[in-house]
């Protein structure tokens, strides 16, 4: 069953403690961590801007694979604040965007 963790962290406040968990967890493939998938709603609004450099090098260990994008703001606007903001590669904010959580997805 897929375990989605909101805010990348699992809260609004950022919290590298709880990050650095989940990222070992998935980098150190323990069994737990197998089914873990996580949205970056609220990040720019949740997160300071000097914390993104260490949050970016979290997602790369998670895997941009397992990186949903959600938004707390209006759609229109958030995608665009979210390029801006966060250090990630053309290749990866494509990656992002292009992401579903197989829940999702219609049976066909």
């Amino acid at each position: 069953m897929p375990i989605q963790i909101a805010h990348l962290w699992g809260g609004e406040s950022y919290s590298a403690e709880a990050l650095s968990v989940f990222a070992n967890a998935v980098a150190s493939r323990d069994p737990v961590a197998r089914n873990l998938l996580f949205d970056l709603s609220g990040l720019t609004r949740y997160a300071r801007p000097k914390d993104l450099p260490e949050i970016v090098a979290h997602i790369r260990r998670i895997g941009i694979d397992r990186v949903l994008y959600g938004s707390d703001a209006p759609p229109a606007s958030a995608w665009e604040e979210f390029r801006q903001k966060v250090p990630l590669t053309e290749q990866e904010l494509r990656s992002i965007a292009s992401h579903a959580a197989d829940y999702l997805e219609t049976p066909r």
